[in-house]
């Protein structure tokens, strides 16, 4: 059909080839989760960098950034496992960026702080609380397990920090 995209595995796309090439690049965290050692803890890391860089944001622009990232991520992921042929393709990290994002919501700017954000989110995503999550369909299910371990981890965060277990820095 015209405009609609094919792979080398002979799926097609929805989208026209120049539109799957930007969802690739999306759904990748802009190339780094081709990364050939921990493409999830690589794409979280970028998501540090994302939400460090963020920080000085209201609430607001925080939540808002968190659903308009969600949305993408949806749509992206969903394309990108259409376009490589296989169910969570490990090169997605849209998903751990989304996940570090939501993470990191309210948390003090100290770098102990988002090291230990950080620990919780990647234990809380490898664990999978809620592995049902991870059948819903397309990128649906590509990116709610990870938005969930991003609250749990937020949730986590601030319960350690209100029963006094003190952030060193």
């Amino acid at each position: 059909m015209r405009g609609e995209g094919v792979t080398a595995r002979g799926k097609g796309s929805r989208f026209a080839p120049c539109a799957s090439r930007l969802a690739l690049f999306l759904a990748t965290g802009a190339g780094v989760g081709y990364s050939p050692l921990l493409p999830g803890t690589v794409g979280t890391l970028w998501g540090v960098g994302l939400a460090w860089g963020f920080r000085e944001t209201s609430d607001l622009v925080h939540l808002l950034g968190a659903i308009l990232l969600l949305g993408v991520g949806v749509v992206v992921s969903g394309e990108a496992e259409r376009l490589r042929g296989q169910k969570d393709p490990p090169c997605v990290v849209i998903d751990e960026i989304v996940g570090f994002w939501l993470a990191a919501f309210r948390v003090p700017t100290e770098i102990t702080s988002y090291i230990l954000v950080f620990l919780l989110f990647r234990a809380l995503d490898i664990w999978k609380p809620v592995p049902q999550l991870e059948r819903l369909p397309g990128g649906w299910g590509i990116m709610v397990d990870d938005a969930l371990a991003g609250i749990l981890a937020n949730f986590s965060f601030h319960f350690l920090c209100y029963y006094g277990i003190k952030i060193l820095g």
